[in-house]
């Protein structure tokens, strides 16, 4: 299971408590877990050193040949796609997920077992995107002013397609592999979540119509778990949230293995 989280330059500290907390785990339950930070590049060389030392230290960093702003996120976020299609096997299981999510690891992995076993354990095949922070029936793009904003010149349509929020979902690396090359074909949209998960899925699913962004909305939740998890929160109490639950797994019998590097 790879784990691959948006950061940036500014968020060594946020970057650091993961390290310390759930992002140290490196074996629960008999699932290995790799933990891997996603960043862009910078303008500024004291910035670009900054990095350098501590991926040089960590060694847990992937950076991007992208300007780190908030428009590009999807852009990292495709390019983790594209480095786990060529560095992963097919039934390797990818998430990408935000440096302020914290997860309830156990709860989550419950979730992954449970779609391995109706897919019969085939996990690149069979195993749909799962949304494992929030899934979106649907949603209304965003018109005035802010960072989520939408133009009808860009996106005329009055409600998205099903889409996971993006602070936590996952597939397998086949299917990640393969939405990354669909996306190549296609204007990026940047509002990640949606572009990925919503639109290059539905296309994966060859409901889209003449390249567009239209969608058969007979099979709008192809290749998608629709099912809510309660596995997830934003927070920046990170540490007393570890604490209490690497007890409740080392009380309930679960190994866990944590890294030496943190």
């Amino acid at each position: 299971m790879l784990v691959m989280i948006k950061s940036d330059f500014k968020r060594v500290k946020q970057r650091d408590v993961v390290r310390s907390s759930w992002g140290a785990v490196r074996y629960l339950d008999g699932v290995q877990i790799e933990v891997i930070f996603v960043l862009g590049r910078s303008e500024k060389r004291s910035e670009q050193l900054e990095l350098v030392n501590e991926n040089f230290r960590k060694g847990d960093i992937l950076q991007v040949d992208q300007l780190e702003t908030y428009p590009t996120i999807g852009l990292k976020a495709l390019a983790a796609m594209q480095w786990i299609g060529q560095n992963a096997p097919d039934d390797w299981l990818y998430f990408s997920a935000d440096d302020d999510i914290y997860p309830n690891m156990m709860g989550m992995l419950g979730d992954v077992r449970r779609l391995i076993t109706e897919a019969h354990g085939d996990i690149a095949s069979g195993i749909p995107i799962i949304c494992a922070y929030d899934y979106k029936s649907h949603s209304i793009p965003h018109r005035k002013d802010s960072k989520w904003a939408i133009g009808r010149d860009v996106y005329p349509h009055n409600l998205y397609p099903p889409f996971c929020l993006g602070g936590f979902y996952g597939m397998s690396v086949r299917l990640a592999s393969e939405i990354y090359e669909i996306s190549r074909h296609f204007l990026y949209y940047r509002m990640d979540d949606v572009f990925i998960t919503g639109f290059m899925r539905l296309k994966f699913c060859d409901t889209f119509i003449a390249r567009s962004f239209s969608f058969d909305k007979t099979d709008i939740n192809c290749a998608i778990s629709t099912k809510k998890t309660p596995y997830f929160m934003h927070t920046s109490d990170y540490t007393k949230l570890w604490q209490k639950q690497e007890s409740e797994i080392r009380r309930s019998g679960k190994e866990v293995i944590k890294s030496v590097l943190m």
